[in-house]
């Protein structure tokens, strides 16, 4: 059973227990006032019977107003009572009991008037003493049936109060084995989180062979079969992790080699190209120094150009002053 499920059933049950409970309680409470009410009005009879019978001897030792109006007002008492008691007493014993008490208060009423006329008509002592008997006989079956009433509701708060201990008793074992369950349940559920907490630290110390040992065939049992099937693809995306590094790493290596071989070539091109530059820079001196003599024996050829031409063109005006003085030798 999963856990999820355990512990909705257990949640449930106490739900229903805790209903079951309240409810008992209240039918517990409702009963104990019912019994109580019924107690209280059983004993409220009880009381007016009684006092009735004092009325009435009061009555026939006087034969005034007073006790027989104060026995009427009674007697209005009375049947007060027994109409409000009519709804409450409702088993079947209850109802053969109180119908019988309710004739037996009509009888009385019926029998007190009788007694009433006797003594206005002044009758004989033997047919008042009759219907005094009578009326005695009526308040001890009234008093009877109500002593009977009221121990039946005694004998039933009894009942219900060892129904309701009962109840009490069952619902506390239940609940003693739902907490007992509800126990064994977090038990179980710490251990297995245990468990897997120490195979996610020994997983990330590096441990991928580790194996989860949970045997449950709940949530914890699922979780950890995939637990171990995660740990089981780690470790197979590990390896392959591995030996995507030294693929990468063999290839970085070579590619070192081949880097440092072409660091040495450009060491070599870069030595040819320094001593070629050294012998361009030599050369450009040498250029530079045969630039300058050059330059300067053209200068030198220009100043003895212009010497040359200067004693050129005075030879030849020289030339010109002798061609111009032959004539005037020839002259003379």
């Amino acid at each position: 059973m999963k856990v999820s499920t355990k512990l909705r059933l257990s949640s449930n049950i106490l739900i229903i227990l805790a209903i079951i409970f309240i409810g008992a309680t209240l039918l517990f409470v409702f009963n104990l006032q019912r019994l109580q009410q019924k107690q209280q009005l059983a004993q409220k009879i009880t009381e007016n019977s009684f006092h009735l019978i004092s009325l009435q001897h009061e009555y026939i030792s006087h034969s005034s107003e007073r006790p027989k109006a104060q026995w009427n007002i009674v007697y209005q008492s009375l049947s007060t009572y027994l109409n409000e008691g009519k709804p409450i007493f409702t088993t079947p014993k209850e109802e053969a009991l109180f119908e019988y008490t309710l004739q037996v208060s009509l009888d009385t009423k019926t029998l007190f008037d009788q007694l009433v006329g006797a003594v206005e008509q002044g009758k004989s002592e033997t047919i008042i003493g009759r219907l005094t008997d009578q009326l005695s006989v009526k308040t001890q079956e009234r008093v009877s049936n109500m002593l009977v009433l009221s121990e039946l509701s005694r004998k039933g708060l009894i009942l219900a109060g060892y129904l309701f201990e009962f109840v009490m008793a069952i619902l506390a074992f239940i609940i003693s084995a739902i907490s007992i369950w509800s126990y064994s349940i977090s038990r179980s559920m710490n251990g297995s989180l245990r468990r897997l907490s120490e195979g996610t630290k020994t997983i990330a110390g590096g441990n991928l062979d580790y194996k989860l040992e949970i045997k449950s065939k709940d949530e914890f049992g699922a979780l950890g079969k995939l637990f171990n099937e995660m740990a089981g693809k780690l470790k197979e995306s590990y390896a392959g992790l591995e030996q995507k590094v030294r693929d990468r790493t063999r290839d970085l290596d070579a590619a070192n080699q081949q880097l440092k071989a072409s660091n040495q070539q450009i060491r070599a091109s870069n030595q040819q190209l320094n001593a070629s530059t050294q012998q361009l820079r030599a050369s450009n001196q040498q250029l530079t120094a045969a630039e300058n003599l050059l330059k300067e024996q053209i200068h030198q050829l220009e100043v003895f150009n212009k010497a040359t031409v200067g004693r050129e063109l005075k030879m030849v005006e020289l030339k010109k002053e002798l061609e111009k003085q032959r004539p005037s030798d020839k002259k003379v």
